[in-house]
């Protein structure tokens, strides 16, 4: 059970494109969260169908209880094209879910590749399957980068510091 947020500006394609890379027999769901353009989401479903993966991706739209899935899921996913700093991310590492990100934005102020999870290249397919399947298989590395990332986020953001950077704004 994989997770993954859909909002207009991300590029699902990329998920989709990976899951076709994928070994038919890897079991694995992504279960894509949020409420995006309506065209959009059709486009999707269609690539999904027409890739015969519709057993592989299940949409939830606009949900009032993100917890839910947070708790169920085992790797966060979030293939932006841009980005500045995620609450996907932040939401994912306090659920302790190992994560995948592409490296634009603030993605890698929060994700240390081969520590809480991997940074891939915008738009690298290739290298986000591997990196999917690589979690996927071990459950060992899933739980080291999860605890990992928790505790990169409980250190990055403690009240000590965010009461820092509060002083320091309060300055400027």
């Amino acid at each position: 059970l994989f997770l993954a947020n859909l909002i207009p500006y991300k590029n699902h394609n990329l998920i989709i494109d990976a899951a076709r890379i994928l070994p038919k027999n890897l079991n694995y769901k992504i279960k894509i969260l949020g409420q995006g353009n309506e065209n959009y989401t059709s486009q999707l479903i269609e690539k999904i169908r027409l890739c015969n993966l519709i057993d592989k991706f299940e949409f939830y739209g606009s949900v009032k209880n993100p917890e839910k899935f947070l708790s169920q899921s085992q790797i966060g996913i979030l293939c932006s094209d841009e980005e500045g700093l995620s609450n996907s991310i932040i939401e994912y590492m306090n659920y302790k879910l190992p994560v995948i990100a592409t490296s634009v934005g603030g993605n890698s102020e929060l994700v240390i590749t081969n520590s809480n999870g991997f940074l891939i290249k915008k738009g690298d397919v290739r290298d986000l399957a591997l990196k999917l399947e690589l979690l996927i298989r071990n459950s060992n590395l899933r739980f080291k980068f999860g605890e990992n990332g928790f505790n990169i986020l409980k250190k990055k953001f403690s009240t000590k510091n965010i009461l820092h950077y509060q002083k320091v704004y309060s300055k400027l």
